[in-house]
């Protein structure tokens, strides 16, 4: 894998479907500045920090970050029994990962915070390890970490606290899920996207057109502005006592009309039952356009790891 890189033509910006205050159809966002309506004095503070054609290209460096100033934070999280695929997305995200870019590992146990911490010394990239003691915690040492088991619904729902934490610091936060392999470079990608005050991806299981009313919370990208905040909050009160926190975004996600908002396209972002039907190509051999390789839509680990096996990613 390369390092990052910001290409200079913008021809294979794709079509994506935008909501918010302003854009409600589909349309084909070019990288000039999209018009954003009132914002908070420090959000203006923020946007003037930075050249009009460069609000939202977020490999820049945000020096109103203040948890890592002239950083833009890039969050995950990981327990114990996701130790290995951990390892293994930070192995190939590693090569994206610019010296802007402060890579922040949420521990979803206490128990995991030290382990974290000495992979940090001696894997392919540094990073930070954060740990709210005011969220509830399930030992994933009890249990199951499978889809919507109770440890599961422990770390899902936690993830809006998680990234509310930095955004709430002025930073922009890119979040991956850690089975969500990176193969091109995402940030690059997604750094074309100008504008918006979130990104998201498509879950949906095939292409379609028109907007996607089951949006991901695998891939997710917030800009540290009041619209941002408010839909954090939204997201994080609402997934008090849930076992997703997924139908509780797209639930928040439409009754809200104050957040200018991007769905990544499929083409390059696609969900893992797309990726399924797409069949299994083996070694990668940079035949398809793919950016992330998603093993969702499988239950447990075992299979999610003979899953990117096949395709070759499985480090």
């Amino acid at each position: 894998m390369l390092g990052l890189f910001v290409c200079a033509s913008f021809a294979y910006i794709p079509v994506i479907h935008l909501v918010g205050r302003n854009v409600t159809s589909a349309a084909v966002l070019s990288p000039a500045v999209v018009a954003l309506n009132s914002h908070s004095l420090a959000e203006v503070a923020w946007r003037k920090s930075k050249p009009a054609h460069l609000v939202g290209h977020n490999n820049q460096p945000n020096d109103a970050c203040r948890a890592y100033p002239g950083r833009r934070v890039v969050l995950v999280t990981a327990n114990e029994p996701y130790m290995s695929v951990f390892s293994n997305w930070l192995t190939h995200a590693a090569a994206f990962l610019q010296p802007t870019d402060q890579l922040v590992v949420a521990a979803e146990s206490e128990t995991v915070v030290e382990k974290l911490r000495n992979m940090s010394t001696r894997g392919p990239r540094a990073f930070e390890v954060s740990f709210q003691k005011d969220l509830k915690y399930r030992s994933p040492l009890r249990g199951k970490t499978v889809y919507k088991s109770p440890i599961w619904a422990s770390v899902v729902t936690h993830r809006p606290a998680q990234i509310l934490k930095y955004v709430e610091q002025g930073c922009q936060v890119f979040y991956s899920d850690i089975d969500a392999v990176w193969v091109k470079p995402v940030l690059a990608a997604v750094d074309k996207y100008d504008g918006m005050d979130m990104l998201v991806a498509d879950d949906r299981g095939v292409k379609a057109k028109g907007m996607s009313t089951y949006l991901c919370t695998c891939l997710l990208y917030f800009q540290p502005t009041e619209a941002s905040k408010r839909f954090l909050r939204d997201w994080m009160h609402g997934c008090k006592g849930q076992k997703s926190d997924q139908s509780v975004f797209n639930r928040v996600i439409r009754n809200r009309t104050n957040i200018n908002f991007a769905v990544l396209d499929q083409d390059r972002f696609p969900s893992g039952n797309i990726l399924k039907r797409s069949g299994f190509p083996g070694k990668l051999r940079g035949a398809h356009n793919f950016y992330v390789l998603h093993a969702n839509y499988l239950v447990g680990i075992s299979n999610k790891i003979k899953y990117l096996r096949k395709w070759g990613v499985w480090r």
